[in-house]
């Protein structure tokens, strides 16, 4: 696992899924997507598995803030481009 990761953990509010913001030894920031109302915890690294390889369209804002936060333009520019793609998919299907 490595920062940035998608994952699944359990946790007193039961199964939750959100991406790692740090690391630190055997602990985990995350912040958690679903439920959307817990926001940032630490869970330890033993209860977390990784998530599939796959962005739902709405978690994709999120993913925004956080490249911004960490800096990464690469990464903001490949969730910029996919979001707007996304957009203009579904625009598209409901003219139809």
């Amino acid at each position: 696992m490595k920062e940035s990761d998608w994952i699944h953990a359990y946790h007193s509010a039961g199964e939750i899924t959100g991406y790692i913001t740090e690391m630190s030894g055997e602990m985990l920031t995350v912040y958690v997507t679903i439920p959307s109302d817990i926001g940032e915890i630490q869970i330890k690294r033993a209860s977390a598995w990784l998530a599939e390889e796959h962005t739902q369209m709405q978690d994709i804002p999120s993913l925004l803030d956080l490249s911004l936060l960490t800096k990464d333009k690469e990464w903001f520019e490949e969730l910029r481009t996919d979001l707007s793609l996304r957009e203009q998919w579904v625009r598209y299907h409901a003219t139809r």
